[in-house]
């Protein structure tokens, strides 16, 4: 699936807020990277497990996070997803998983 394709499969099933494009644009990126790797999504996109939040935002995408991941990150992502915790406004699931991806990613 071309990544056009795995962001219009992902939004298509999801709805269209702004937080399930930034998500599913993330997604995207990490899922090309992944395949290339041939490692986990999460570990790509800087989530660990299989978030319940991602499952609630794309149920017809289960499937892309079934291989449970560890995201290890090194001294600088750390220090990101500490800033942007920090920065939060609520510290709900969604915004911790947002750091986490946003800091994998930078």
């Amino acid at each position: 699936m071309s990544p056009e394709e795995t962001y219009r499969w992902l939004i298509d099933g999801a709805g269209d807020s702004f937080d399930v494009h930034a998500v599913a644009s993330i997604l995207v990126l990490s899922r090309r990277q992944a395949t290339a790797e041939g490692r986990p999504i999460g570990e790509t996109a800087g989530f660990e497990g299989r978030p319940a939040v991602l499952l609630a935002m794309f149920p017809h995408a289960s499937a892309l996070f079934e291989t449970a991941a560890t995201a290890s990150r090194d001294e600088d992502e750390l220090c990101l997803l500490d800033l942007l915790r920090r920065g939060a406004t609520t510290g709900s699931p969604f915004e911790d998983l947002l750091a986490g991806m946003i800091a994998r990613r930078a």
